[in-house]
């Protein structure tokens, strides 16, 4: 239900934008100055085909829960130690951020010890802790206090940060929770998964407001914005369609922008951009995809900045620029993916397929191998050795 609820806040926030784009011809949210150059009938293909992506989303999660793939090894996960260890890493990244300023947006703060920090960032497994603990009634009921002790302080390490995408982490985790064993008519169903979306969108208006006035305040500009502004800004964080047009449009200026950086299959290298240093990766100074996409519009833009813009807009991009580096992309994304869901039934039963839902609605909506994995899941590697040396994680082979 939770899955459905929030492919329907998505599926809201795209119809929302396009029917504002038609009205006003212009793209809104940060493309707001600009005039789309599409007529009418390429507006509503281009809508539709971005609709049947999360279409794609749903029936591809949907697809992988109803698979169990058998590696014959387990995953074990001392949940207690887990719960220890992520609450210690969290307030450490908390007074390292609050003491040397990396890590928080717009900060162009260095430290020696930084890589530390980024191997071990929390954001790579928390969702896997929020599912395993909450999974486990016996053990959550015990330890609740402990468990939104970590909740708190990973809260309280995105705020410090300047990052506020955590809320709707924790929104659909908890939504997937809540409607996990409940039962409704189809009739009821369908109301929910159509009317709850709307209700979410004018009460996350309020909860964003503030959000996004204690993160401006964090990244040092503060802004205050109305109630009206909160809805708006909330709708436009749901959706990438303003930019995915942009994307589109421009696709010819941002391959050019691309092929003009003289580096050659970004998309491998954007991976371990995140996750390795410089010393192994060489110049990361080069941009993105979802970077250039903004620069086509906006020539001054840093290269610490993007926009997604969603899977249509970023396989049609690539196609341009070279179908050989789309096709590099399209099988590193199916490999890792398959070796997720792998990972993902190695610890256990179908408690972790939201895990999947959000790894595919990550790829709906970002697409970029970088900021999927680069910035996601490839840092789970590194939690992995760490548990396994600290014993919060262990390895059992089955015999065939």
């Amino acid at each position: 239900m939770a899955t459905k609820i929030f492919i329907s806040i998505y599926v809201w926030a795209l119809t929302i934008s396009f029917i504002r784009v038609v009205i006003t011809g212009s793209y809104g949210g940060e493309l707001c100055t600009f005039n789309v150059g599409f007529g009418q009938v390429e507006l509503y293909g281009l809508y539709i085909l971005n609709l049947m992506s999360f279409l794609f989303i749903y029936f591809a999660y949907k697809l992988a829960s109803s698979i169990h793939i058998n590696a014959h090894v387990k995953f074990k996960i001392n949940s207690k130690l887990l719960t220890h260890v992520i609450f210690v890493v969290c307030f450490l990244h908390i007074l390292f951020v609050t003491m040397t300023g990396v890590g928080r947006v717009g900060s162009g703060n260095k430290n020696d010890v930084s890589f530390l920090f980024n191997m071990l960032d929390p954001k790579y497994i928390f969702p896997l802790f929020y599912v395993l603990v909450k999974s486990d009634g016996a053990y959550y009921a015990k330890t609740k206090v402990k468990f939104y002790a970590v909740v708190v302080s990973y809260c309280i390490l995105k705020i410090v940060q300047g990052w506020s995408g955590y809320l709707l982490l924790i929104a659909l985790l908890e939504a997937h929770f809540f409607f996990k064993n409940r039962q409704y008519s189809k009739c009821n169903e369908a109301m929910i998964v159509m009317v709850a979306p709307l209700i979410l969108m004018v009460a996350g208006g309020l909860i964003y407001k503030h959000a996004y006035e204690v993160k401006t305040y964090i990244r040092g500009a503060q802004e205050e914005i109305s109630y009206g502004e909160g809805v708006d800004k909330f709708v436009n964080r749901l959706t990438f369609f303003p930019n995915s047009l942009g994307a589109i449009e421009r696709h010819s200026d941002i391959s050019n922008l691309y092929t003009e950086q003289g580096v050659g299959f970004k998309e491998v290298k954007g991976i371990f951009r995140p996750v390795l240093p410089s010393l192994i990766v060489g110049d990361k100074s080069y941009r993105s995809i979802n970077n250039l996409s903004v620069q086509a519009f906006y020539p001054d833009v840093t290269a610490v900045t993007g926009s997604d813009i969603g899977l249509l807009a970023y396989t049609l991009v690539l196609l341009n620029i070279d179908v050989g580096e789309w096709a590099v992309w399209f099988a590193i994304t199916a490999t890792l993916t398959f070796l997720y869901k792998v990972f993902l039934d190695a610890l256990g039963g179908k408690e972790f397929n939201i895990l999947m839902f959000l790894l595919f609605l990550k790829v709906g909506y970002t697409a970029s191998l970088e900021f999927v994995f680069g910035y996601g899941y490839l840092g789970l590697l590194y939690w992995i050795v760490f548990s396994l040396l600290s014993g919060v994680m262990n390895i059992q082979v089955q015999r065939r």
